[in-house]
């Protein structure tokens, strides 16, 4: 079990009473609509995609940090992002993207059963995202409660299928 002040997908952890399991490490992918691709066509880097005003981004994140931590290595930046839609809501920006309203960076497991109903698709660039901890927060004093532990057993058990 992680340590309080370890680093999560949202920053320090800096309560410390807090407690961040990791269930999973996921794979970030980048998603659109099929319609999406059909009214702006494919683009032919990451650059373009970023540039193109139709990246969908989070607004729970420091995303200037987060960005260019993810994506640096690819010579793309977050001065490079052109801002379209910003939501405070994963579930937002995958209505969003399902919408064809743009594009979005999220981890597999919140887009996995609309890729495989063909609702999303890959964008289909030739690049290999990080992957990022998917962690349970919880407060220290609630971690040794039976239904905290018999929670924490249930989740971790609905992600593995995930792993």
């Amino acid at each position: 079990m992680p340590t309080p002040g370890r680093e999560t997908p949202s920053g320090e952890l800096k309560d410390s009473q807090l407690i961040a399991t990791t269930l999973l490490d996921a794979k970030l992918v980048l998603r659109t609509s099929p319609y999406y691709l059909e009214q702006k066509g494919r683009p032919d880097s990451l650059y373009a995609a970023v540039n193109s005003g139709d990246f969908i981004t989070p607004t729970f994140v420091n995303l200037k940090e987060k960005f260019n931590q993810l994506l640096s290595h690819h010579n793309v930046h977050y001065q490079d992002l052109v801002f379209s839609h910003t939501s405070d809501n994963l579930d937002s920006i995958i209505k969003l993207v399902k919408r064809g309203q743009g594009m979005a960076l999220v981890p597999h497991i919140f887009v996995e059963k609309d890729f495989e109903r063909h609702y999303l698709v890959s964008v289909g660039l030739d690049v290999n995202f990080p992957r990022i901890p998917v962690n349970l927060m919880h407060r220290r004093r609630t971690s040794k409660i039976r239904i905290m532990t018999v929670f924490k057993q249930y989740v971790s058990s609905y992600f593995s299928v995930y792993k």
